[in-house]
């Protein structure tokens, strides 16, 4: 099995999340910034990706579990469903 992101083969260490599989939290977030920004992504900064990469052990759990809650305690200014919440037509975003 290979990494969604780096295309890395993954050992035992791996972590599934939207369907694919990652070999570090910091593909993980990598693929969460660059695939989904509307659903969290755009949180995820290059700043945040440096520090992970630069921490171990529990500081670097630490810091990951903290970006990841973020995301998730923001999830409501997404925007992800507004357009389905407010637009004229189904399936038909407004202004459109």
């Amino acid at each position: 099995m290979k990494c969604a992101t780096c295309g890395k083969q993954i050992g035992n260490g791996r972590i599934s999340a939207a369907g694919q599989d990652f070999c570090s939290d910091i593909c993980h977030l990598r693929f969460w910034k660059e695939e989904i920004p509307n659903l969290g992504g755009r949180w995820i900064t290059g700043e945040n990706l440096k520090e992970l990469k630069r921490l171990t052990g529990q500081a670097r759990q630490d810091e990951y579990s903290r970006i990841v809650n973020l995301i998730m305690d923001n999830f409501d200014d997404t925007y992800f469903m507004l357009m389905l919440r407010y637009s004229k037509e189904p399936g038909k975003p407004e202004g459109n």
